[in-house]
């Protein structure tokens, strides 16, 4: 079964190395946390929408469906590596998936939610980023840029900035909380209370 990630402890400053994931260590719905505030989280804007062009922001948590997000990878052969990309959708609707505005490899262009086109500008590729053998979150790099730029948290705004190397910036830091789909198991009685592991919030789904 995937590997549930938890919040990173003790960060500290210091130069970051960027490690791979394993097949299928990430796979199915998770929020998306901040590594530098464990309060807030990926947060589509105004709810559940589904339309193009609404902001991803950075927010508080909470237990609604605009915080869950389904991730699906799929095995790209990239510089004679093996890289799993994934493509990251709403838990409500498959098709809106988070999107880099114009599939721009420039600093600071907004994510925002998208219908699915399978372009660059919507998939992503995540690495562990450790300072020596310590995991310090997961940083969620672009295909707009290449694999060369990572998202951070912008004043409440989620962007693609540039990976700082040299000095943990924990903006650009993210884990992972595996969710149950509300609209899967709302009514069947699960809840993430149920010792699921990796979870620490009491959800209740029926209030969904």
């Amino acid at each position: 079964s995937p590997l549930f990630f938890t919040r990173p402890v003790n960060a500290a400053t210091g130069s970051i190395t960027l490690k791979d994931v394993s097949e299928g260590e990430i796979n199915g719905t998770y929020k998306i946390m901040s590594a530098n505030n464990i309060n807030e989280c990926f947060d589509v804007e105004n709810g559940t929408m589904m339309e193009n062009g609404v902001r991803i922001l950075s927010y508080q948590t909470h237990t609604y469906s605009n915080q869950k997000f389904n991730f699906n990878f799929t095995r790209v052969d990239r510089d004679g590596n093996g890289n799993y990309i994934y493509t990251i959708s709403t838990s409500y609707c498959d098709n809106y998936v988070l999107d880099i505005i114009g599939c721009s490899p420039d600093e600071n262009v907004s994510l925002q939610l998208y219908e699915y086109n399978g372009t660059n500008a919507q998939k992503f590729m995540i690495k562990g980023a450790y300072v020596g053998e310590e995991i310090k979150g997961y940083v969620l790099l672009t295909g707009s840029s290449n694999y060369t730029k990572v998202l951070m948290n912008s004043n409440g705004c989620i962007v693609q900035k540039s990976l700082n190397y040299n000095t943990l910036d924990l903006r650009q830091l993210w884990f992972f909380e595996q969710s149950f789909s509300s609209y899967a198991y709302k009514n069947s009685g699960y809840y993430d209370s149920d010792k699921q592991s990796g979870t620490f919030n009491a959800i209740n789904y029926e209030n969904d």
